[in-house]
């Protein structure tokens, strides 16, 4: 009996010798909290980290720091992987010391699991804040190159665009300068191109003083200024590119004009200068105006050349007449004392009493178009006359109809 008894007692002091008498379960709770603890740590730092590097990654290398950042954060990458991998291996470890009763092996792991990732990570977790100091700096500094790339390219660019714009504007003004004064439509054509020339030297003062502007920007005020540069600019391109072919074919129409002599105007004073044709109804009226012997009748009639009615309905198409229209109140507020009747003409097909209010319903289209553009109503009256009074007596052609539809208009006081 006694003999058993020591040897109970000797296996049992062995046994607490190595460790497999001993209950381990509060060692590997210990053991398992540092993986629970460090794994969501190791987490967000990979995140973070993996956040950095594709920023970085994404900087021109050329510029200073950004390769040796990259390399940085890659040898964080490769470190938390090693880390990773020792906290992936732990509970496997754990489970397979306890279960051998290892208990010394087991504080071994638990604290080289607090030196070996607790460690490093501390400190690589304290290096990331630096880390993404330093992408933020040289992601300012690729900003500010970039948008002063833009500057520099923006400038490149437009300059031979509006230096050759410019070419061409000045070889209009030079053709427009030659025209007379006096012909039609001269003084809107030079205003019209001088107003484009206008344009042009502000968007080439623009255009040269961006570089100046500049200096001392923060690189988002830089791309701002690049943004609002290009938009206006190259709306400027536009115009050019729109305006000047249309002002060379007015140009061109002028000169035609000029020269199979049916360009008219009248300065009616007050820099008001109304165009027409030589024998349009405006140089005829004025003509009639301006000459003290010819006095206020009921035969003198001036027939519009530039009114335009739909087809078969009393609607003026005012896209088409405006300028007639905006002519003729031009010379009525010029000449303050003249008073004006409108009558409406037809041909002489249909029904007669359809004709004749058509035509007054014409004659009162023109008259409100007069009085929309500032005519007071006592200085005009309107008549239709439907297909009474023809020029055209025949009355036989589509022609000679043609003619016999009209608006004309008589001087009732001068």
């Amino acid at each position: 009996m006694k003999t058993r008894l020591s040897w109970v007692i000797g296996a049992a002091a062995l046994l607490m010798v190595s460790g497999c008498g001993k209950d381990l379960t509060p060692l590997k709770t210990q053991a398992l909290g540092l993986v629970s603890k460090y794994a969501p740590q190791i987490k967000t730092a990979t995140e973070t980290v993996s956040g950095l590097l594709g920023r970085a990654e994404g900087l021109p290398l050329e510029l200073p720091g950004a390769t040796a950042l990259v390399n940085a954060l890659n040898g964080k990458k490769e470190t938390l992987t090693q880390l990773q991998g020792l906290l992936d291996a732990a509970p496997a470890q754990i489970e397979a010391l306890v279960k051998g009763g290892k208990g010394e092996e087991l504080q071994q792991l638990t604290t080289g699991l607090d030196t070996n990732v607790g460690g490093p990570l501390g400190t690589l977790t304290a290096d990331l804040d630096g880390l993404a100091t330093q992408v933020g700096a040289i992601e300012g500094e690729a900003k500010a190159a970039a948008a002063k790339a833009g500057v520099t390219t923006l400038v490149e660019k437009l300059t031979p665009q509006l230096a050759g714009a410019q070419t061409a504007l000045d070889a209009l003004r030079a053709r427009v300068k030659g025209v007379p004064a006096t012909a039609t439509g001269a003084a809107a054509l030079t205003a019209d191109v001088e107003a484009l020339n206008s344009a042009l030297a502000t968007g080439k003062g623009a255009l040269d003083g961006l570089s100046g502007k500049a200096e001392g920007k923060t690189p988002e005020e830089l791309q701002a200024l690049v943004d609002t540069s290009t938009t206006e600019l190259d709306a400027l391109v536009a115009k050019l590119a729109a305006d000047l072919p249309a002002l060379t074919a007015r140009a061109d129409a002028l000169d035609a004009a000029l020269a199979s002599g049916t360009a008219w105007s009248k300065d009616l004073g007050g820099d008001v200068v109304i165009d027409g044709a030589p024998d349009g109804a405006e140089s005829q009226l004025i003509a009639f105006l301006d000459d003290a012997a010819r006095a206020v009748d009921d035969t003198t009639w001036f027939d519009f050349d530039r009114l335009t009615f739909a087809s078969g309905s009393a609607a003026l198409d005012m896209e088409a007449s405006r300028p007639q229209i905006a002519n003729l109140a031009a010379i009525l507020t010029a000449y303050p004392a003249l008073k004006l009747k409108i009558g409406g003409y037809t041909d002489n097909t249909g029904p007669a009493a359809a004709n004749k209010k058509i035509s007054l319903q014409r004659a009162q289209a023109v008259v409100k178009a007069l009085g929309d553009a500032g005519v007071a109503a006592d200085r005009l009256e309107a008549e239709g006359y439907g297909p009474e009074h023809p020029v055209c007596e025949a009355n036989d052609t589509e022609e000679c109809r043609a003619q016999n539809r009209r608006i004309a208009m008589r001087v009732t006081a001068k």
